[in-house]
């Protein structure tokens, strides 16, 4: 009885170590495919000055590694956006007057319904992005996987958010023809270049005030420093 025990407490603890061992290598390998593919959509903002058909490569390759990762790796993915989510929802809790944002969550069983229609949820999510919160993990990463258009204005949308939430006067520091241009695609419904845009300047206005303020700081060392 003893020996029976023992040959199956053997089993489990190799078939446990296996599995863990088998967890960490696909974590490694999602891990590397993330990498590769944040250093490809990087690859044009280090050259500007590239040719447009290397860039057009690199962006066709990081879209084949994103497919890939949503295919191998979907329970990877659908922890990833179930913490982004999270982190969505708390964002959305404390913004308050935010310039170019409107928000419209609908009641979770409206919302229900007009999932069953996924062109018009779609829809919704784009001019809305806070209906994403309401979402169950799964379904939203499956909606992710199946549109990258969506993935990227909702991501953008929600790294505005965070921006703005951590200095709202430095992030909504736009200048006159920023706001100009965020105005108008505000009008023409374009929310994709809207948000895209928004999570640009906000944190190039962010950046900007931390250069300012270290200018700033080095100027008044300095000064101190021979006035003695």
């Amino acid at each position: 009885m003893r020996k029976s025990l023992l040959v199956v407490l053997t089993f489990l603890l190799a078939v446990t170590g296996a599995f863990t061992q088998n967890g960490a290598e696909r974590r490694a390998a999602y891990n590397r495919l993330e990498q590769e593919r944040q250093e490809l959509l990087a690859w044009g903002g280090r050259h500007p000055g590239a040719p447009k058909l290397v860039a057009m490569y690199k962006n066709k390759k990081a879209r084949e590694i994103r497919a890939r990762q949503y295919k191998e790796f979907f329970d990877f993915k659908r922890q990833e956006i179930g913490r982004f989510k999270e982190s969505l929802r708390q964002d959305i809790r404390r913004a308050k007057n935010v310039p170019f944002v409107t928000f419209n969550a609908l009641p979770a069983k409206n919302l229900a319904i007009i999932a069953k229609n996924k062109e018009l949820l779609t829809d919704i999510l784009k001019n809305y992005p806070d209906n994403a919160v309401t979402l169950t993990d799964a379904y939203l990463t499956k909606l992710f996987q199946e549109d990258e258009g969506l993935e990227r204005l909702v991501r953008a949308y929600a790294a505005y958010l965070h921006t703005y939430n951590a200095d709202p006067a430095a992030a909504a520091d736009f200048s006159p023809s920023q706001r100009e241009q965020l105005t108008v695609l505000q009008k023409n419904g374009n929310r994709a270049a809207l948000y895209a845009s928004l999570s640009q300047f906000s944190s190039e206005a962010v950046k900007r005030q931390k250069e300012n303020l270290a200018r700033k700081y080095t100027a008044h060392t300095l000064k101190a420093a021979f006035s003695k």
